[in-house]
């Protein structure tokens, strides 16, 4: 696809006001396809393959027999796995990794 300048410039402009690109194709009838690839190289946007590439892990499945309860738990519904805090379902270091992931600290 050809873009000009005017295109370029509406295109930037709703970026700039944190539209969604399927708002964006829609108000400019182009492909999202176009509209994700012509931010990436206006530099807008990061490329498809740099997003993919921070690998963002995700925690293994626990099986149900890997599970303890805890003693002191009055209504016996808090469990025990292995690296997780009391009572939480995900690890520590995935807890921190998701919020690092998000640019957060925790």
């Amino acid at each position: 696809m050809q873009w000009t300048a005017e295109q370029d410039r509406i295109l930037a402009e709703l970026h700039a006001k944190r539209l969604g690109n399927t708002f964006i194709t829609k108000w400019m009838r182009i492909s999202l396809a176009d509209v994700r690839a012509r931010l990436a190289e206006l530099g807008l946007a990061k490329p498809p393959a740099s997003r993919s590439t921070k690998g963002v892990s995700i925690a293994a499945p626990v099986e149900v027999s890997d599970l303890e309860s805890i003693g002191d738990d009055e209504d016996d519904d808090l469990i025990v796995i292995d690296g997780c805090p009391r009572g939480y379902l995900v690890p520590e270091q995935r807890i921190a990794s998701i919020y690092k992931s998000i640019g957060r600290s925790y």
